[in-house]
């Protein structure tokens, strides 16, 4: 993949070695900043969140890896590497480790990262601050909220179909992590959202 230009793309890369493939992440902003984790999803990268890394890197430290198989880290076939949830899980665990963060993190998460995000903050609460939920399925839906037509149909093994993204079975979020999360409908909700301190109550 090439490098998009640095007008679009100013950051600094950096690689983590994992299972032998090298990981590609972001860590813009004052090191010793309330840290913010940034998970993209299918088919995204980190390019996906240049906007908000720029506008908070001045006071937040931004930490956005590219899942391997995306963006600038590496692509190994299947023979290489397990492109299972767990896999994800461990790569977002092994990067939070290495980089010693201090702080309790604010999880921001995408698409398939909700279902890597939410999967590793329910097994690490205590290194969660709060959570952004950007368009992301990585819990039950509400008992009143049918599931859309297109998703029943793969979600229907019985057709002969499969979704093998889906996370609509995942463990419901504990209490203790819900009550730290955020959907926001606009970035400018989102950047409010991080300058109130985590144990102050969510805006409505």
């Amino acid at each position: 993949m090439v490098r998009p230009p640095g007008h679009l793309y100013p950051f600094k890369s950096h690689f983590l070695e994992i299972r032998g493939q090298r990981l590609h992440y972001l860590d813009e902003g004052p090191r010793g900043a309330p840290p913010v984790l940034m998970l993209h999803g299918n088919p995204t990268w980190s390019f996906y969140y240049r906007n908000l890394i720029t506008a908070l890197s001045g006071q937040f430290r931004c930490i956005v890896p590219d899942h391997l198989g995306c963006g600038l880290s590496d692509k190994p076939g299947d023979d290489q590497y397990d492109y299972r949830l767990k896999s994800r899980i461990e790569d977002i665990d092994s990067l939070v480790r290495h980089l010693e963060i201090a702080q309790p993190i604010t999880l921001v998460v995408h698409d398939w990262g909700g279902m890597i995000g939410f999967a590793w903050a329910v097994e690490n609460p205590d290194l969660i601050a709060r959570t952004v939920v950007l368009n992301t399925s990585a819990f039950p839906l509400p008992e009143d909220k049918k599931m859309p037509a297109a998703l029943s149909l793969v979600r229907n093994t019985a057709s002969g179909l499969s979704w093998s993204g889906s996370s609509m079975h995942f463990p419901a979020l504990p209490q203790e992590l819900h009550s730290k999360s955020l959907f926001p409908g606009r970035s400018e909700t989102l950047i409010n959202y991080l300058m109130i301190p985590p144990k102050t109550a969510l805006p409505h």
